[in-house]
């Protein structure tokens, strides 16, 4: 009986060898995220320099923030009776209301093509108020509008018809 309770106590021994302990502990950390409206821009109106006539000298147009032009230079003519209005593009910018966001213009003339090529669009300026050129706006309730006005080059002797950029304005915009 001693042999058995030896035995017995042996086997215990052994068997608290094979158990092992181990201190366990749990942390826990939430998982968040915070999704933002993306900024957008849609276009809502078209530029339009209007009616003008062309002559033997080159010329400018200035497109202003009120949709009027004006003559910079030289031999071009605006022609208001029975014709096209001027009108400056707009664009409408969306996103998370508060947010700033920078306005990046093209910096390279735009080639307006019809029956004769060379006339150009260019020096693009941005208004969010409609008087101050700006390069940073900031979006309201409803959307922020972003008006662009440019001036329009006129070579001499430009054959009548209607002139078009094919590759368009475009305008980007980018949250701050």
């Amino acid at each position: 009986m001693k042999t058995s309770i030896r035995l017995f106590a042996f086997i215990i021994i052994l068997m608290g060898f094979g158990v092992r302990a181990y201190a366990q502990s749990t942390a826990f950390a939430s998982t968040t995220v915070v999704l933002i409206t993306p900024i957008g821009i849609t276009k809502t109106s078209e530029m339009h320099f209007g009616t003008v006539a062309a002559s033997g000298t080159p010329g400018t147009i200035i497109l202003e923030y009120n949709g009027t032009t004006a003559i910079g230079t030289g031999g071009a003519t605006i022609v208001s009776a029975g014709a096209a209005q001027p009108t400056v593009a707009q664009f409408k910018v969306t996103g998370l209301v508060g947010d700033t966001f920078s306005i990046q213009l093209p910096t390279e003339d735009l080639v307006l093509i019809g029956p004769t090529d060379g006339m150009k669009a260019g020096s693009f300026k941005a208004s969010i108020d409609g008087t101050s050129d700006v390069a940073t706006g900031t979006i309201v309730e409803g959307g922020t509008t972003i008006s662009v006005k440019g001036i329009l080059t006129v070579p001499a002797n430009s054959v009548a018809g209607s002139y078009a950029d094919p590759n368009q304005l475009v305008i980007k915009v980018n949250y701050n």
